[in-house]
């Protein structure tokens, strides 16, 4: 300091900084996708946490509203924790289940021992067309030669778990002889010779084959 004359002197004197502890963040991007069924892993842009005053591997996600159609993983297995050293390691993801949902939720909190954030981490499911099944078809049937023979199709039974109420076509295809078919209520024949279809709803078809169809 100095006075008006000039005169100056001087001192010292010790600041004492007390350190707090930062709370960590959660950062969320705009949206996580994966595919029906499939797996995928978490990227920094779409999820992470971020803490100033801890090292990666002591800050810790732990699940706090488990996800609904699949499950969170950790290194290739299911798992509720994980830290942002293995989040940017490349470690964490989510598997899908396989079932005809379209999103998934993750309930999630951070914690670096004392302090917490939390958020909900959103996942889009991309549908994925799942083949149709055909069940309890009798596979050896007989005919006499030369001789129209209705087939046995009483117990096939067929199953799509996203065919909803569109149509879904039936093929069936012969090396010798012919095929023909009669079709009936919500169900169209198409085709006659080495191969014939049957078009409609899942339901529809699967009423004309429990009706002792008439295909020959």
């Amino acid at each position: 300091f100095s006075d008006p004359s000039g005169a100056t002197d001087s001192s010292t004197f010790t600041l004492t900084i007390e350190v707090t502890n930062d709370a960590p963040i959660i950062t969320v991007g705009l949206g996580f996708t994966v595919n029906e069924g499939a797996t995928r892993l978490f990227t920094t842009t779409e999820i992470d946490g971020i803490d100033f005053d801890n090292l990666d591997d002591t800050l810790v996600f732990t699940v706090t509203g488990p996800p609904s159609n699949g499950d969170l993983i950790v290194n290739g297995s299911p798992d509720t924790s994980f830290t942002v050293a293995q989040l940017r390691a490349g470690l964490v993801g989510y598997t899908h289940d396989g079932s005809e949902t379209t999103n998934d939720t993750i309930g999630l909190s951070l914690s670096d021992g004392s302090d917490t954030d939390t958020a909900s981490f959103d996942i889009i499911v991309n549908a994925v067309n799942d083949d149709p099944s055909a069940t309890g078809l009798t596979i050896a049937q007989s005919a006499d030669e030369d001789v129209t023979t209705a087939l046995n199709l009483t117990g096939l039974s067929l199953a799509d778990v996203d065919a909803g109420s569109g149509d879904i076509t039936v093929t069936f295809s012969t090396s010798t002889g012919s095929l023909s078919a009669i079709g009936d209520v919500g169900v169209t024949v198409m085709g006659s010779g080495a191969s014939v279809s049957l078009s409609g709803t899942l339901a529809a078809l699967n009423a004309y084959f429990a009706a002792s169809p008439d295909v020959f």
